[in-house]
């Protein structure tokens, strides 16, 4: 599911396929009741996810400009995005420390966000993560249960499902 690193399927002796989590994500943004929503990436390596769930919403997406510090500290450089008064949904395929999405959040929240929201394929959430990023301000942190964590509310068990019955 949403591999994070392609290579990693030719270690596999069996065929192997990366399902994407993307549409799944999509649908429980939909059902939220956001005013003129918008999916942002914390950094370019998660923007075709972004891309992909937005496209399947029809709203507006973007991607942040990361520099990595250390494991933990980021600088997330604002650019010129329309958040003012938008809710903003932070979208990555891993969340492990809550670092880049906390950046993240402080830098739409600078820029005037309404409400911000994480979401994620793999919460990894290590240590203190879901404290700092409710701490930086986000609202709320939905997740798929491809680990099994407090806020893996969006099952995968679907794609999965499918992903099967198309290879018999």
């Amino acid at each position: 599911m949403n591999i994070h690193n392609q290579n990693v399927l030719s270690y596999f002796d069996a065929p192997a396929t990366d399902l994407n989590a993307a549409p799944v994500i999509g649908e429980r943004i939909a059902a939220m009741e956001l005013d003129d929503p918008m999916i942002v990436a914390p950094d370019e390596g998660a923007i075709e996810l972004v891309r992909s769930a937005a496209e399947h919403l029809g709203v507006d997406f973007d991607y942040m400009e990361k520099t990595r510090l250390s494991g933990e500290d980021v600088l997330i450089k604002g650019k010129k995005m329309d958040v003012s008064g938008r809710d903003v949904v932070i979208m990555d395929d891993i969340i492990s420390t809550g670092g880049t999405i906390a950046e993240t959040t402080r830098v739409l929240d600078e820029n005037g966000a309404n409400r911000v929201f994480a979401t994620c394929v793999h919460p990894v959430l290590v240590r203190n993560a879901v404290l700092r990023l409710f701490a930086s301000g986000i609202e709320e942190i939905m997740a798929t249960d491809t680990l099994d964590k407090s806020v893996s509310v969006i099952s995968v068990a679907g794609l999965i499902a499918d992903a099967i019955k198309e290879k018999r």
